[in-house]
């Protein structure tokens, strides 16, 4: 079993939810038109960033991809990184990996790296335990890194929330997101996934046959 960020915290915002959707299967994500501008968006930075391939239409935060652009290091995009149980980097498709991810874009300059994620969506709950694990993967990657600062960029508000994390943290943080593994394995082993009622309860949730769904009003 090899987990992402997404699939981590799909869990813990609701096990059933993980279940149905991840294990069973039963809903297929649906593209809509905010998942393809965000897949436009997103190929549009990589081609600028890797390539220097100007834009071919407009979109808002185009001047931070272009601050990215502008840094000098080692830069890479979508990135593949995983680790398997030891902590040691690992191919992306290796099945011996734990945990995996990709970095929208990573910059690694000496002992110190940068990582972003870009976000096309809302700004008003920003995740940046995204980017702590994206950092540990980067320590795994690059050994010469020592601290990482990470971004997630709300490019339609051309907004940045931060968080560096360094590599002495490094034991500590690992811990915690192994332990979250290992209730995912727990549940495996078990079979049991509980409900565990939120917000996305009201309509939002497409576990429509869980005794806690409810007509979005």
């Amino acid at each position: 079993m090899t987990l992402s960020y997404s699939a981590l915290k799909q869990y813990e915002t609701c096990p059933r939810q993980y279940h149905e959707v991840r294990v069973l299967k039963l809903h297929p994500k649906q593209e809509t038109e905010a998942t393809r501008w965000g897949a436009a968006v997103h190929e549009a930075a990589e081609f600028y960033v890797r390539d220097g391939k100007e834009f071919e239409f407009d979109f808002p935060g185009q001047d931070m991809v272009k601050a990215l652009a502008a840094l000098q290091g080692d830069k890479y995009c979508e990135l593949e990184m995983a680790v398997n149980d030891r902590l040691e980097p690992v191919e992306f498709s290796d099945p011996t990996a734990v945990l995996r991810g990709i970095a929208d874009f990573a910059l690694i300059k000496g002992a110190r790296a940068r990582v972003a994620d870009y976000k096309t969506g809302g700004a008003k709950y920003p995740d940046v335990a995204q980017l702590e694990l994206m950092s540990l993967m980067l320590f795994t990657r690059f050994p010469e890194v020592e601290t990482s600062h990470g971004a997630l960029l709300f490019l339609a508000h051309d907004t940045m929330v931060q968080k560096i994390t360094k590599k002495s943290e490094a034991e500590r943080l690992w811990s915690v997101w192994f332990g979250k593994v290992e209730r995912i394995e727990q549940a495996h082993r078990t079979g049991v996934w509980n409900a565990k009622p939120s917000g996305l309860c009201n309509g939002w949730c497409p576990c429509t046959r869980c005794e806690h769904w409810k007509e979005r009003r």
